[in-house]
């Protein structure tokens, strides 16, 4: 009796049930269905729009090859030179890594001629008081200082602050029998001492500019300027610094020029700006007239 009644109770819930689980699975499928033809339609959007897409990039190919056939065919027609056929075609974007290649050598090439390399002359330096003593005779033994330095140089000798020293005296009491005095000497003057007492061989050119200087060094000769030293502006000096002034230029670079400044014991390679050391530039007057213009005194 229990089974006959579990029977008819499980019955009738499959009758209850039937219709409401056949009527899900009826909306599924629709669903799924739905889902399909949506998706279908999209792809065929997508693809109908690619068509599209394509058909007018080889349009556009077409007209860019008609133009480019155009540009190079037209011009030679009417009887431009290939020179401008050639420029026409550099500007069209036809290959860019060629044109990235040519962007960087060109690059390269202007930077390289820009740069001019550095050129230092291995000058010794002593300053014109060796040892500290700022006093006469030292300090107007500029010029001697400047020729010693050149002179060692040429000769390819080193120079010791002993050596500075006791050289200046010898030439300052070696002046002082000849001509009665030693200060401030002129650009011949100056000259004049480095091939009397030194047997150097020297000229002065006048009239010189930035290049005239660096042909000198650029040629392995280091020159001697005279300068109005309150012009430099160099913070070493004792201010206001030297209205007569000599230093040594040994070499140049992208800066300006490389110097050996006797005038401070930082002067060992003391860079100035090219235009401000071609300004101070002065043929101040020694025992004779200088000529007051720029002039540097070279040793050949």
């Amino acid at each position: 009796m229990k089974i006959l009644m579990i029977l008819v109770v499980v019955g009738a819930a499959v009758f209850l049930i039937w219709p409401m689980a056949v009527k899900k699975v009826e909306e599924v499928m629709v669903m799924e269905r739905t889902q399909q033809e949506t998706t279908r339609s999209g792809m065929d959007i997508a693809q109908d729009l690619m068509g599209e897409r394509n058909n007018e990039a080889r349009q556009a190919d077409n007209q860019s090859s008609e133009s480019r056939r155009d540009m190079v065919e037209s011009p030679l027609a009417d009887g431009v030179s290939e020179a401008r056929v050639s420029d026409q075609l550099d500007g069209l974007e036809v290959n860019e890594e060629v044109a990235e290649i040519k962007q960087v050598m060109n690059q390269e090439w202007t930077e390289v001629a820009a740069e001019e390399p550095e050129v230092v002359l291995t000058v010794p330096f002593v300053p014109q008081a060796p040892r500290g003593n700022w006093g006469q005779p030292y300090q107007d033994a500029c010029e001697e200082a400047a020729v010693i330095m050149v002179d060692r140089f040429i000769r390819g000798e080193g120079l010791t602050v002993d050596e500075m020293d006791n050289e200046i005296l010898r030439m300052i009491e070696w002046q002082l029998q000849k001509y009665g005095s030693h200060k401030d000497t002129n650009s011949a003057e100056t000259a004049g001492l480095a091939e009397e007492y030194f047997s150097l061989s020297s000229r002065v050119d006048y009239k010189i500019g930035v290049e005239d200087i660096k042909n000198e060094l650029r040629a392995g000769r280091p020159v001697i300027v005279l300068v109005d030293g309150r012009k430099l502006g160099n913070p070493f000096y004792s201010p206001p610094g030297p209205d007569k002034h000599a230093l040594v230029i040994k070499g140049f670079d992208t800066d300006g020029f490389i110097t050996n400044d006797p005038g401070t014991k930082r002067g060992d390679g003391y860079r100035y700006r090219a235009d401000k050391l071609m300004g101070a530039m002065i043929d101040y007057d020694g025992r004779q007239a200088g000529t007051k213009g720029k002039a540097m005194v070279v040793f050949d």
